[in-house]
């Protein structure tokens, strides 16, 4: 295998198929780019690869661009490099400069060797008619100013040569990039600039948009010399006329130029003449044919290889290249889940018992940088696109909120590689960089504050990181050195001071690294050649020291390699050893940094952006070939990890349940509940279990501390319920119609553990009656979720004829794509009536509904007008097909938005109708002994009997009484009451006999019991 991953250009002898030769180095001079090292050969058809040692170390050949090979001999080659043209004889013993500049690439004619091109980035197209030995320009007569070009011929007119160039224009005073077609008719000695002929419904095509100086790729039909495929963002055909130099265009995949949609990796938007499932980003357009009259072509994109069969008309887009771009990678607390941002491809997550070829599930499209799993609750995560485009899952990746609070978005606000910090022991403390300085929230999103470190602070290119053995200090900026500003925290970002310089000058760092238990201890990683790659400092910043042996020199004394940095790592278990991740591979130390060598164990030659301990794993993010794990079990002995959140809910009408991981060995535990202290629990082995016992809680909230202590380290887990749902009988059904002021108590939006409220009950314009509606209009983020549950649990009816749900509703939200279907990602937004058994695992009744539902509907969108009662339609739902007869359920309706805004009229419901409006006249005993409802007397009774409850403490108390089709009838009490016994009067007046049901709801839970009026 070649040893290093930034293979940019393959070529593979004609008269000699067995040898290939294959050139490194990322020449587009792109933030993450991998520097090369030279051009490597095979003579066994890429089995095995040995480094051209004139190519080897050498800066003539760290960005090898493109190589093309002699037909007819393999040993003559020549190499487009950032640094000119060179040119072999020998198979790559010796080499020589033929030409000089920024050559990104080389073509030469397909029916003669001897007559080169060479495309030299903002200078023009060169031409040598002697196998590249001399060298003319050809004059493009450009007067803006252009940059990279791409050009390709065909072996129907070699005389025909084409270019795709970006230039720069000005538009309003404002220097823009467009896409510019060039055509030469006479071997490139004269060119003409071919101009865009509009004609209705055609687009014009600048199809590299600002990305041409990474995004370009041209090639000729092999069918027609007059159409030619150009590859920038989009895919575009032009039709020249060759009668002149116009064209027609047709975009062949939708991207963002010209389409006005941004299509990475789960973007829903499509253009109508375009295929939306090619990846965006092209770097290569290969034709081949495969009969008379038709033919393939090739697409490489930053997605991976996309293949059409017809000319560009249909594509399939192939996955399974495991080359992945991971900025940052984390690692779900307890389960082998990972999570991770990628260059181009989005922000992903596995599910749990990951393997190598486990598939993940999107989460955020765009490009996807570093991500947060908190280590303490497992459902809160957090991922990044471009430019702090942030995002935060509440419910373990089932959907994702956009984070706006943190207002510097957007270029030139927050940076490309958007950065995300926090410390495992403090993992609601979470960090971002803007150019209003540093951000900082303490809720894990929900709300961001900014702080300017200092007045020399420069956000360009900074860094911020928090420490591992404390998470008040907090680590910041962009270099120590040149006039760069590094700033230190040790109050968990309420303010920060400079840290001293370092004598090199070393340009800025690529990233900070922290130690596991050492919180003075901090280090910068550099990228420049030639200097320093690792400065540490044990004394909070005071002052620095070189640890990878470059000190004044261009070479380490100790063993590092002259490579980018990305990463470091000291192993909590073996503090001695320090890893390193590079551009090339993982370095390791075992003797604290005084000497280094390459970490030869089994993990491959790739760049490695981030390293993390999750458990008793190393997770590594690598820029190329996805993420990677190593287990070592003494991590769990050694390291510091905080506690992990199993389970923390509420089931309606039951008590909270709260289970905590002891995941690490701790010397002790305290629990409180409510500030109270329930108890003390002894050292522990990793992975034991505390479930504190909540049944006896009296409160309307609950908040639990977990508190662990190890050596002279102590950490706290805190996680609240701020409002318990209300505990409610058990239901055989329920009618309402909404109209009543007791309606108001059937449903609930649950508090912070399930989101936010969106639902209410109340009369909207062009309705008579109440009911339940969201906000009209509406509009909803992608990745938004909402519910409204109901406070009493139902149990379902034995008979389909009995366990029934019924409601009216109208939907008027925007419909999914067309022929797409609930729960396609496609569909868009809905909202959808769910039931669950335990409050936790929910399933849909019936599908999720939008506009798509009735015609009604969708012409009322697309209309923009109101919902009415005219629109209404009933739905009936069976219950049996989700649950069995016995099961004790919670139902609630969710608006889930999975994609695009969701907007419209909005949604309602009325006339609700579960299992023959029936109430389960059950004896329920006290839940928590601390209030009591008595049996009434005289019962029978007519006209008047005696309801008699006690309190243990005082609290707000509600008696009402219903009928059995759980009509509220009387409403006796609803008002504070001390602790004590009470007898309350209840006069039947003229309710007619039969059976009623008497029901005492406090603080503390919810009482019913029975009586019989007789007349």
């Amino acid at each position: 295998l070649l040893p290093n991953l930034a293979t940019i250009s393959i070529v593979q002898s004609t008269s000699n198929p067995d040898i290939l030769y294959a050139g490194t180095g990322e020449g587009f001079n792109n933030v993450d780019a991998i520097r090369g090292d030279g051009i490597f050969v095979s003579k066994d058809h890429g089995e095995t690869w040995k480094q051209l040692v004139a190519t080897a170390s050498n800066n003539d050949f760290k960005f090898v661009n493109r190589l093309i090979i002699d037909p007819q001999n393999p040993d003559i080659l020549l190499a487009g490099t950032n640094t000119g043209v060179f040119k072999t004889t020998d198979g790559g013993i010796s080499w020589r400069n033929v030409m000089g500049g920024w050559v990104q690439q080389l073509m030469a004619n397909p029916l003669n060797f001897k007559t080169l091109y060479a495309a030299r980035n903002g200078n023009g197209v060169y031409k040598s008619v002697n196998k590249g030995e001399t060298w003319t320009k050809t004059e493009f007569g450009i007067t803006d100013g252009f940059g990279r070009m791409e050009i390709a011929t065909t072996t129907q007119d070699t005389s025909l040569v084409y270019a795709a160039v970006v230039v720069s224009v000005t538009v309003n005073n404002t220097k823009e990039s467009d896409s510019r077609l060039m055509i030469s008719r006479d071997g490139a000695q004269t060119w003409n600039a071919a101009t865009y002929q509009r004609v209705s419904g055609n687009l014009k095509a600048n199809w590299m948009s600002d990305q041409g100086w990474y995004d370009n790729a041209i090639a000729v039909s092999p069918l027609d010399k007059n159409e030619v495929f150009v590859g920038g963002i989009d895919i575009v055909r032009l039709t020249i006329n060759p009668s002149g130099n116009t064209f027609l265009s047709t975009h062949l995949t939708s991207g963002y130029g010209g389409t006005g949609c941004q299509n990475y990796f789960g973007s829903a938007c499509v253009a109508p003449t375009a295929t939306a499932d090619v990846h965006v980003d092209q770097h290569l357009l290969i034709p081949f044919k495969i009969s008379g009259n038709t033919f393939r072509l090739l697409a490489a994109n930053d997605g991976g290889i996309a293949l059409s069969n017809d000319a560009g008309n249909n594509w399939v887009q192939f996955d399974g290249i495991q080359s992945t771009q991971f900025y940052g990678a984390s690692k779900k607390p307890l389960v082998q889940a990972y999570f991770g941002g990628m260059q181009d491809n989005g922000t992903w997550f596995s599910n749990d018992n990951a393997g190598a070829t486990t598939p993940w599930v999107n989460a955020l499209s765009g490009d996807g940088f570093e991500v947060l799993w908190h280590q303490a609750d497992p459902k809160m995560m957090m991922g990044a696109s471009q430019f702090n485009g942030l995002s935060r899952s509440v419910n373990g990746g089932a959907s994702f909120q956009s984070l706006s609070n943190l207002t510097d978005r957007g270029q030139g606000k927050g940076p490309f590689i958007s950065l995300l910090a926090n410390s495992p022991l403090l993992p609601d403390r979470v960090f971002a960089i803007g150019s209003t300085g540093v951000w900082r929230s303490k809720d894990f999103g929900t709300n961001w504050e900014a702080k300017k470190p200092g007045d020399g602070w420069n956000w360009s290119g900074a860094d911020v990181r928090v420490s591992l053995a404390n998470p008040n200090i907090v680590w910041t900026g962009n270099g120590i050195t040149g006039g760069r500003s590094f700033y230190v925290s040790t109050n968990g970002g309420d303010s920060y001071a400079p840290v001293s310089g370092y004598s090199a000058t070393l340009g800025n760092v690529s990233s900070i690294a922290t130690h596991p238990s050492k919180d003075s201890t901090a280090y910068a990683l550099y990228s420049i050649s030639n200097a320093p790659k690792i400065l540490r400092t044990n004394d909070l910043g005071k002052t620095w020291e070189d640890i990878s042996g470059f000190g004044t020199g261009i070479l380490s004394n100790n063993g590092f390699p002259n490579v980018a940095v990305y990463s470091l790592l000291v192993l909590p278990h073996a503090p001695e050893t320090l890893w390193v991740g590079t551009e090339i591979g993982l370095f390791e130390s075992t003797d604290n940094g005084a000497t280094w060598h390459y970490a030869n164990n089994g993990l491959p030659a790739v760049a490695i952006w981030t390293m993390e301990v999750v458990d008793d794993e190393v997770v590594l993010g690598t820029h190329g070939r996805g993420v990677w794990s190593v287990k070592i079990p003494e991590l769990l002995i050694y390291s510091f990890q905080p506690p992990v959140i199993k389970t923390f809910a509420q089931n309606t009408g039951e008590p909270p349940v709260a289970e905590f991981v002891l995941r690490t060995a701790y010397d002790s535990t305290w629990v409180f509940v409510n500030q109270t202290k329930l108890g003390t629990y002894p050292k522990n082995e990793p992975g034991a279990l505390l479930s504190p016992d909540l049944n006896n809680l009296s409160a309307k909230s609950l908040t639990i501390n977990i508190r662990v202590f190890k050596g002279r380290k102590s950490l706290e887990l805190t996680k609240s319920i701020t409002s318990l749902s209300p505990f409610g009988p058990l239901l055989t059904g329920i009618e309402t119609d909404f109209d009543t002021s007791e309606s108001n108590n059937i449903f609930f939006t649950p508090g912070s553990v399930d989101g936010d409220a969106i639902f209410n009950i109340s009369t909207a314009t062009g309705f008579t009656g109440r009911a339940i509606h969201t906000p009209h209009p509406i509009s909803i983020l992608p990745g938004s979720n909402y519910v409204f549950q109901m406070a009493n649990k139902i149990i379902v009816a034995v008979t389909s004829t009995e366990a029934f749900m019924e409601y009216d509703e109208v939907a008027i939200l925007r419909p999914g794509a067309t022929g797409s279907k609930y729960p396609d990602f496609e569909f868009g937004g809905y909202v959808v009536p769910e039931g669950s058994k335990d409050g936790k695992t929910w399933v849909a009744l019936a599908a999720g509904v939008n506009s798509s539902a009735y015609t009604e509907w969708r012409t009322a969108y697309s209309n923009k007008t109101d919902g009415t009662p005219s629109l209404m339609k009933r739905k009936k739902i069976d219950l049996l097909k989700t649950f069995k007869a016995g099961d004790k359920i919670n139902i609630r309706f969710q608006l889930l938005n999975p994609s695009g805004t969701l907007d419209g009229w909005g949604w309602m419901a009325d006339n609700l109708e579960i299992q023959k409006r029936k109430i389960v006249p059950v004896e329920q005993e006290p839940v928590r002994q601390l209030f009591s409802l008595a049996p009434n007397y005289p019962n029978p009774f007519n006209p008047e009997t005696s309801i008699r409850f006690t309190l243990q403490k005082s609290g707000w108390v509600n008696l009402q009484v219903f009928d059995l089709n759980g009509r509220l009838v009387r409403t006796l009490m609803n008002q504070q009451q001390e602790a004590g016994h009470f007898n309350v009067r209840f006069i039947s007046n003229d309710l007619p006999s039969g059976t009623y049901l008497y029901r005492l709801k406090t603080s503390e839970g919810v009482l019913s019991r029975k009586m019989t009026l007789l007349k």
